[in-house]
């Protein structure tokens, strides 16, 4: 049997009463660690999006290739707000 793992607290919600773009990350790796794919995908919708864009970032910031370091930032940024909204209105934890 498993023990329960501690998660960090989140400060942005805990003030502001709202999840914040990284509400539901801790809990969504623990999943994959589980072997829990799908319901990972459920609970962080953006993490397998985000590590793939994060993933070129890194390759493009090395090759110092500006324009694809310019647009995976947009992407991430993209990614974070649309996340934003999607835990704050169809999936309040």
């Amino acid at each position: 049997m498993m023990t329960a793992i501690p998660l960090l607290p989140c400060a942005w919600k805990h003030l502001l009463g709202i999840s914040c773009p990284a509400c539901g990350v801790q809990r969504a790796l623990l999943l994959i660690a589980q072997g829990k794919v799908w319901e990972s995908v459920m609970m962080f919708p953006v993490l397998f999006p985000g590590l793939i864009v994060a993933g070129i970032l890194f390759a493009a910031y090395r090759r110092k290739q500006q324009a694809v370091v310019r647009w995976c930032w947009i992407a991430l940024l993209t990614l974070s707000a649309l996340n934003l909204v999607y835990q704050n209105l169809y999936n309040p934890t």
